[in-house]
């Protein structure tokens, strides 16, 4: 037979108070590992709100891009059609636009490009290639703005154009139209080839 063994009062509620802190300390270890846990998730969970959120901006702004293209080339493309609607009148102000868009952007840049005198001639045409090439550049950002002013233009230029036929008895509209064009393409070479002559 086993012995009853009478425990003290003391050490029976020491033994309860360390029962019940270490009951405490495990509850309080886990609760800290639980939000460690969570605050990683909650992380991950805002940066792909975020990311979300970027990527929905970009495709916003991509969206604006295209429908900005668009608009332009569809008012580009109207303002083309009205100006060939003119017929010579309007083919021969877009020449005039674009041959006075030319002769001027190009000694523009030419001028601030600040490019030497006496390099020779094949340093000098290689410099006209690539400060020409700034030019054409330039030259596709104001295509609108030209076709604008042609179309606008050309009721004008067909009166000229009459008024050419006219007083130098020219048998029509297409001669008078030749010759401006002669005048356009002569005024052209004269701006490109001084500068070419002069930096060579």
């Amino acid at each position: 037979m086993r012995a009853n063994v009478l425990v003290p009062s003391h050490r029976l509620a020491f033994n309860c108070r360390n029962s019940f802190t270490n009951t405490a300390f495990k509850c309080l270890v886990i609760s800290k590992i639980q939000k460690k846990a969570v605050k990683p998730c909650r992380t991950e969970a805002a940066g792909n709100v975020g990311s979300g959120q970027s990527s929905s901006q970009g495709l916003n702004e991509g969206q604006e891009s295209i429908t900005w293209v668009q608009s332009w080339s569809r008012i580009a493309k109207e303002r083309s059609e009205q100006m060939k609607s003119w017929g010579l009148a309007g083919v021969i102000s877009y020449g005039l636009l674009k041959t006075l868009y030319y002769s001027t952007a190009f000694l523009v840049c030419w001028y601030y490009a600040d490019i030497p005198r006496g390099m020779g001639i094949s340093s000098t045409i290689e410099a006209f290639c690539k400060v020409f090439a700034m030019v054409w550049a330039g030259s596709q950002v104001t295509k609108l703005a030209r076709y604008a002013g042609a179309a606008a233009m050309s009721p004008f230029m067909d009166k000229a154009l009459e008024s050419l036929v006219t007083r130098f008895s020219l048998k029509g509209k297409k001669e008078a139209f030749f010759a401006i064009l002669a005048l356009c393409l002569g005024v052209a070479a004269c701006v490109f080839g001084s500068v070419l002559l002069a930096w060579s």
